[in-house]
């Protein structure tokens, strides 16, 4: 081919691609590279292509050749960064970034990556240095001050991320990303005005994903909201955004009898997270000769226990930075017959995989206590107490699968403190306690509360949380207590703890935990009960408010377990007063845990794995 001709159809390709034609103009450039594959012009091409259509994988590969094909070009190294950090390949996208910053030092938007990609690393005060730099040089830069915002709520400075955010609406008051966070943040109590600013975002982009897991997601802290109100919102709102974006087949089969069979686990949380401590003993105690275990991690970051659960997989793909059909098309590939989402509509979730049916049987399970809303889901895994039969069906858009005894296990973390003795024993009062997440603390809930502590002369509350390090968020919260005529020094308020043992060691401060309601506690619960401190919960209609009946029952102890405000008021007071019974429980607790079905790894396990050959059945059966 003469120059003339190519040049012709490189046009024509560009032509294409600034038309909208994306895939046409694709096929005329994989055309042109096949005739000269050293030409840097056609690597870009190809590159900016496979970044719209979110192949990021691919446009690696042609960024780093057009870098190697033209070392000078800086908008090559930029890009080249750009699609490292989108793969989560930190370490790579930063040097890139800081060789294009070497060569031009005042370029905003490279510094405003660089400080993202920081701040995913946790290098927190790097990424700050280089948000400041970012209005050094750019002052009314339009993103920098949501990517503040950000870092500043990751820290703890709630207050702080609130008023840069606020200052990044008024610039563009049209930003779902700046209103998604300043939904994120609201304090104690505020749900309601939470879930106004993520109605706010929807009706500016109805379809955007993470506005519409966090606004589902946060209907479950609301206390107001009936159960069939929150069930409408799932099966309404997250079809309207969660929907395969192509065409895509969905496979058919179903592995051979004499084949083990293929459980894929898709999350965002498998490292040092709540979801991975409990997945890990059924990991480690599923049958391997019957079942094959595939992990896909929606994360880059790795830590100990990213590398336990690989110990424990089969296979492990990590699909961060991989568009939607790209992870189902892996899926499918891999032949998996099961695949469980472990995220719901939390952070970092893959729901928009799950709608591409990728494999025969879909369920969701541990990570998110509600419906995802998605027919393409066809089982919720539970256990009876949690969603007792005849109950919730009608709340969920999956068909539930109860486990007999329990939804999951606790696993313990490697290390642990020891028991210490009730506090009530040497201090003489009683200490109430709440470690759950703020979020999950409501006015109700503050007035029951109250009336405990007045009810409980001289006794203490305890709360902790990351948020409290913030000043403002604590005010707000002893604000509360005072207008239900408890006063200030009657509440111990704690941030955020160096380690997970130094978190545990604080419940050797608490004689009695305090369940939250209507969404109950599941890890804090069974920290609690391990480090000896008794948990009174009130058991309300719904999955996310029976989680403390369901363990409580399996250890033995439904008598801490009231299904109205006033009982558990009354539960949480006779307790207090019983100091013989406390010092009971403080000694027996871990023993009853290591007895009960919450540490019965390998039984839960064989009754998950019943519970996935029940589907596998359901599924022949039906073909």
């Amino acid at each position: 081919m003469n120059a003339r001709h190519y040049d012709i159809l490189f046009h024509k390709a560009q032509s294409l691609h600034e038309a909208g034609c994306v895939d046409a103009a694709l096929e005329l450039f994989r055309e042109l590279e096949g005739i000269n594959p050293a030409d840097p012009k056609v690597q870009y091409e190809l590159g900016m292509l496979c970044m719209e259509l979110l192949d990021n994988r691919t446009a690696l590969r042609h960024f780093q050749e057009l870098v190697r094909l033209a070392p000078d070009f800086s908008e090559g190294c930029l890009l080249l960064g750009m699609i490292h950090g989108e793969l989560g390949q930190h370490d790579e996208a930063i040097a890139c970034l800081l060789g294009v910053l070497a060569e031009f030092p005042d370029l905003a938007e490279v510094h405003h990556r660089l400080g993202q990609l920081f701040a995913d690393k946790q290098c927190y005060k790097e990424a700050y240095n280089e948000y400041q730099q970012v209005l050094r040089i750019e002052p009314d830069h339009q993103g920098v001050l949501c990517s503040l915002g950000v870092l500043l709520t990751a820290t703890g400075h709630i207050s702080d991320a609130r008023s840069v955010l606020l200052q990044a609406l008024e610039r563009d008051p049209d930003s779902v990303n700046v209103i998604n966070n300043l939904g994120r943040i609201c304090g104690v109590g505020k749900s309601a005005e939470s879930l106004q600013w993520y109605q706010r975002g929807l009706d500016i982009d109805p379809e955007n994903m993470s506005l519409t897991s966090n606004y589902l997601y946060q209907l479950n802290y609301t206390a107001d909201l009936t159960p069939e109100y929150i069930a409408d919102k799932y099966k309404v709102y997250a079809p309207r955004c969660y929907y395969p974006r192509k065409k895509w087949q969905r496979p058919a089969r179903i592995r051979g009898q004499s084949q083990p069979v293929r459980i894929g686990y898709l999350s965002a949380d498998l490292y040092a997270h709540s979801v991975a401590f409990f997945l890990e003993p059924i990991l480690q105690y599923h049958d391997h000769s019957r079942f094959e275990i595939y992990c896909y991690s929606n994360r880059t970051v790795e830590d100990e226990t990213t590398g336990r659960l690989k110990m424990l997989s089969t296979a492990w793909r990590v699909v961060y930075g991989l568009a939607d059909e790209q992870v189902a098309e892996l899926i499918a590939a891999d032949g998996i017959d099961i695949l469980v989402d472990l995220s719901g509509h939390t952070a970092g979730n893959r729901l928009g995989v799950l709608v591409y049916r990728p494999a025969p049987v879909q369920a969701s399970w541990i990570g998110h206590p509600n419906t995802t809303g998605l027919s393409q889901v066809d089982y919720y895994l539970t256990a009876p107490l949690c969603d007792p039969p005849g109950t919730t069906e009608h709340l969920f858009s999956e068909k539930l699968l109860r486990l007999p005894r329990v939804f999951s296990c606790y696993l313990p973390p490697m290390t642990f403190p020891v028991v210490a003795p009730p506090p009530v024993c040497k201090c003489g009062y009683i200490t109430f306690g709440c470690f759950n997440s703020i979020a999950k603390i409501n006015e109700p809930l503050i007035s029951w509360w109250a009336a405990l502590l007045t009810r409980v002369p001289q006794s203490r509350l305890l709360i902790k949380g990351p948020k409290l390090d913030d000043q403002q968020i604590r005010q707000q919260l002893t604000d509360l207590f005072e207008r239900n005529g408890i006063s200030s020094d009657r509440i111990g308020l704690f941030g955020l703890t160096g380690t997970r043992d130094e978190h545990l060691a604080l419940y050797s401060r608490v004689d009695i935990a305090l369940d939250t309601y209507p969404y109950n506690g599941t890890t804090t619960t069974c920290e609690s009960l391990w480090m000896g401190v008794p948990v009174v919960t009130l058991a309300g209609k719904t999955h996310v408010s029976r989680v403390g009946l369901s363990f409580l029952d399996a250890i033995g102890c439904h008598e801490f377990v009231a299904d109205n405000p006033e009982g558990y008021i009354a539960k949480a007071a006779l307790l207090a007063n019983d100091q013989k019974r406390l010092v009971e429980l403080r000694e027996t607790l871990r023993l009853m845990m290591t007895r009960s079905p919450l540490m019965d790894y390998m039984g839960v396990t064989r009754e998950l794995e019943d519970a996935y050959m029940a589907m596998i059945s359901s599924v022949i059966s039906n073909v």
